[in-house]
């Protein structure tokens, strides 16, 4: 990560994958555990490539100002 992003927003960035990731293992046992978990995880990844980098550049971005 880069080092400019903000203590705070680097801290909140974490929390945000941590819920996802909680999210969707508290999820799976709801569901019976009949899905496909690695298919709907690189399904996922696919379709937030870029969001984390986007996050940083936008933390980065606001810290400079």
């Amino acid at each position: 990560m880069d080092s400019s992003i903000g203590k705070a927003d680097k801290g909140i960035l974490i929390r945000y994958y941590k819920w996802v990731c909680f999210g969707a293992v508290m999820d799976m046992p709801r569901g019976g555990m009949k899905d496909d978990m690695q298919a709907i995880y690189y399904r996922m990844g696919q379709l937030k490539e870029g969001m984390l980098e986007e996050m940083i550049n936008r933390s980065v971005r606001e810290n400079a100002d």
